[in-house]
Formats: structure tokens, C-alpha cells, sequence
């Protein structure tokens, strides 16, 4: 779903600055560095993985009324 977002969003944005031979090489390696900063990201932010995450947010919600 990300790679149709981007893409969606990406090539409107590229065709005002830039011809369209050099629009495909830009949105692909624009695509890579989002995917490689999206990794780094859940890397800092969630060293144990987005299952940890999912277990957080599951575990919030068990217990939401009574938060003791």
C-alpha cells in the first residue's frame, strides 16, 4: 500500500520540477530511501520488532478502564 501512496503522491509533485525521461529514475530511488528510512525508523523506535509494538498497544487496551 505504501508504493501506491508514494507513487500516487510523488508523481504530480516530481512532474513540476522535472521532465519525464528523469521522473521514473526519481520516484524509484525516492521509493528506496523512503523504504530504508521507514526501517531505520521501526528500528530506533521499536528495537524488538512491530510485534512488541502490536503487544503494547494489545496490552493497553486489555486493561484501558482500569490502568493499575
Amino acid at each position: 500500500m505504501l508504493p501506491i501512496v508514494l507513487r500516487l503522491i510523488m508523481e504530480p509533485l516530481a512532474g513540476l520540477f522535472f521532465s519525464t525521461g528523469e521522473l521514473s529514475s526519481i520516484v524509484a530511488s525516492t521509493r528506496l530511501v523512503l523504504f530504508g528510512a521507514l526501517i531505520i525508523f521501526f528500528l530506533v523506535v521499536e528495537p524488538e520488532g512491530l510485534n512488541r509494538l502490536w503487544r503494547n498497544i494489545r496490552n493497553y487496551f486489555r486493561v484501558w478502564p482500569f490502568s493499575y
